[in-house]
């Protein structure tokens, strides 16, 4: 039978044990609720977007260039699918009388065959990249003190500076690059004299399945690829700069968690062990009047169960309010289409992994009691 007075007492009297209890719950759900919702509704999300941010159903890449049985099908594809290349490098890119290391990509006029890049004009990108023209991150006109319109030199050749670029769906970001973008068009390529036979260029061609069945297509360009010089990806098994950033972020935030929730454990364990200390001459007056050692732990397990359930409640809500948060961190790099939040299974998993976490740092002190 239960005495619902004594646990009333506890739970009044606890006093800033009872209070540390359940801000360790709390922190031990947080991080782990949080990190859980956050790397299913990413992982959503990014499939999804597969195709834009790779801009293509099956990506073609090289570092040494195509063989011409491939070039024979880039050249001449058939109707079922569009074929876009580019050519990206790093090279010194010289404007007035600086210079400035940067991500040069050249694209054929065609790019991107999914998404849309925007720039800071608004126009499309095939309306302002014509043949003598680039554009550029905003922050290469800064960092080399040009403006748009000027000429700045790339390789043998002198390009005028026609926009600035807003969002690139294949580079959402500028910290995945050791410079600042560039883009430029495929006719211009020869004229810069850069690419060359020993030149570090990464050659990748992307491939829009217009008519047919994407596998099947990329069956059938696998045939023509040379092993260990060309791979052949789809947009779904292929890995993109912002899928391998957040799998490295998911990775550490997993550790912060499992090491959070250790802490908070091990905070539970002292905290509850501190609790019952206090209580001891209280538990002995009982004892002494008859009370057995099991009518001690039901009543005591109640009390760790009602605070282990108010740390849980507050985890939860904390959690919410983080996973609303943590998404304006990463809104540059996340595509549109992202929607983080946590969910009712989220609810459900928290509150049973929070329980049975009291559960477990909390035996060993009501063992002993």
């Amino acid at each position: 039978m239960m005495n619902y007075n004594f646990i009333r007492r506890e739970l009044v009297h606890g006093g800033s044990q009872a209070i540390i209890f359940v801000l360790c719950v709390a922190l031990s759900l947080v991080s782990i609720v949080v990190v859980n919702s956050f790397r299913r509704d990413i992982g959503r999300s990014l499939a999804g977007d597969a195709k834009v941010l790779h801009g293509a159903d099956i990506i073609v890449s090289s570092p040494y260039g195509f063989s011409p049985e491939l070039e024979a099908i880039f050249e001449n594809p058939r109707q079922e699918f569009e074929v876009s290349k580019s050519w990206s490098f790093y090279s010194v890119v010289r404007g007035g009388q600086q210079s400035l290391l940067s991500a040069v990509k050249i694209v054929e006029p065609n790019y991107p065959l999914y998404g849309v890049v925007e720039l800071a004009s608004g126009k499309p990108l095939q309306d302002v990249l014509r043949p003598g023209t680039v554009v550029v991150a905003k922050s290469l006109l800064t960092r080399l003190s040009v403006n748009i319109g000027d000429l700045v030199q790339i390789g043998e050749a002198e390009f005028t500076i026609a926009d600035t670029i807003g969002y690139d769906p294949a580079d959402p970001v500028e910290f995945f690059k050791f410079g600042p973008r560039v883009i430029g068009l495929s006719t211009d390529l020869a004229k810069m004299d850069i690419v060359g036979r020993a030149s570090r260029v990464k050659y990748r061609a992307a491939i829009k399945v217009v008519d047919g069945d994407v596998l099947q297509v990329e069956q059938e360009i696998s045939k023509a690829t040379l092993v260990g010089g060309e791979t052949v990806e789809t947009s779904d098994s292929a890995s993109s700069p912002v899928k391998r950033f957040f799998d490295n972020l998911f990775f550490f935030l997993a550790l912060i968690s499992i090491f959070t929730l250790l802490l908070s454990g091990i905070g539970m364990q002292n905290t509850l062990t501190a609790l019952l200390e206090k209580q001891r001459s209280s538990q002995s007056i009982i004892r002494s009047l008859g009370a057995t050692s099991g009518f001690l732990i039901r009543h005591y397990l109640v009390v760790v169960m009602i605070l282990g359930g108010v740390g849980c409640l507050l985890g939860l809500l904390g959690a919410s309010a983080l996973a609303v948060y943590l998404p304006y961190h990463f809104q540059d790099i996340l595509p549109s289409t992202s929607d983080v939040h946590i969910g009712v299974a989220d609810f459900v998993e928290g509150a049973v992994l929070g329980l049975l976490t009291v559960l477990f740092f909390a035996f060993l002190p009501l063992y002993r009691l």
